[in-house]
């Protein structure tokens, strides 16, 4: 895929299961051990849409630290690269 990421979920599906849209991750503190104050004030704290459920692939981020320097370009190819990946018709 590219230098900066590392397939670690595996060759078996990943499913996500299906939410209603309604829980938002600043109330997710059974996941999350840390959530910053300033995620509200960004509005980042909002609910979505309902979804089914998604097929996923988990990567991790790899050599970025390398330097503190991480062009936007870079950082935007990489968040792309972690979109779900349709299913297929025939799942």
């Amino acid at each position: 895929m590219n230098d900066r990421l590392n397939l670690i979920s595996g060759d078996e599906p990943l499913m996500l299961d299906p939410t209603d849209g309604q829980e938002t991750l600043a109330q997710a503190t059974d996941v999350f051990r840390y959530i910053d104050r300033n995620f509200e004030d960004w509005k980042c704290n909002r609910v979505g849409r309902a979804t089914k459920e998604t097929q996923v692939q988990v990567y991790e981020m790899v050599g970025m630290l390398r330097s503190r320097k991480c062009s936007a370009a870079s950082l935007r190819q990489s968040v792309i690269s972690l979109s779900p990946k349709p299913r297929s018709s025939n799942s």
